[in-house]
């Protein structure tokens, strides 16, 4: 008599994890063999080691995609970071460390004042023409993250902490807002679309960082989510 197994039955995934859909696919034997000589290297088993590839592909497919000027400064503020904690004794969960991490900051500081372009700070946006249209939210949004480089860096920051504790790919009511974007401003070329698309991977890679920072089992850095 053939064994089934049980509604829930079978071996249980150690510690959480995402859910997760069956798919099979069938590749190369020597490279079946490859993928299994590498999870046992690092002690995983081969779902979660393909799992982990298939994530640093797409990873490094969006990097490539980023400006070269974005990729330039941020290898070196990687470079300031790795020279701050060089010592092995001192890299230990650096990022959570008070005197390491302010170290860190003032560093990179330091290093944007020095490839700080030199003179007039001048909007790229014509601010006075765009408050010429109050009726027009999206342009008083624009000239006012644009207006002075304290607020479009502001603005920026905000952005950027409230996309790293989104707890979700696209808000429900946010894909509406931005398909109206794309209907009622054809001249943007698609630009709601774009957003969406923007924020999907985004926040697949936010969800990645908040891991590696130890965000998730920090409580004292979720006053921004």
């Amino acid at each position: 008599m053939v064994r089934t197994r049980a509604p829930g039955g079978g071996r249980k995934p150690k510690g959480p994890v995402a859910a997760r859909s069956q798919l099979t696919v069938r590749i190369p034997d020597d490279q079946r063999a490859e993928l299994e000589a590498a999870a046992r290297k690092r002690g995983r088993n081969l779902t979660d080691e393909l799992l982990g590839r298939l994530r640093a592909s797409f990873a490094r497919e969006r990097e490539q995609k980023r400006d070269p000027a974005m990729r330039a400064i941020g290898f070196l503020i990687a470079a300031t970071a790795e020279e701050i904690h060089k010592q092995q004794s001192l890299s230990k969960d650096w990022q959570r460390n008070p005197f390491m991490f302010r170290a860190f900051r003032y560093a990179v500081a330091k290093l944007l004042e020095a490839l700080d372009p030199p003179g007039e700070a001048k909007s790229p946006l014509n601010i006075k023409e765009l408050r010429k249209q109050p009726e027009n939210k999206l342009w008083q949004s624009m000239a006012d993250w644009y207006e002075t480089p304290e607020a479009a860096g502001s603005m920026a920051a905000e952005s950027v902490l409230r996309e790293l504790y989104r707890r979700a790919p696209l808000h429900p009511l946010w894909a509406p807002t931005l398909h109206e974007v794309d209907e009622y401003h054809p001249e943007f070329g698609g630009m709601g679309r774009q957003i969406a698309h923007l924020m999907e991977e985004t926040f697949y890679d936010m969800s990645r960082v908040r891991h590696a920072l130890g965000i998730d089992k920090d409580q004292t850095r979720r006053k921004h989510r």
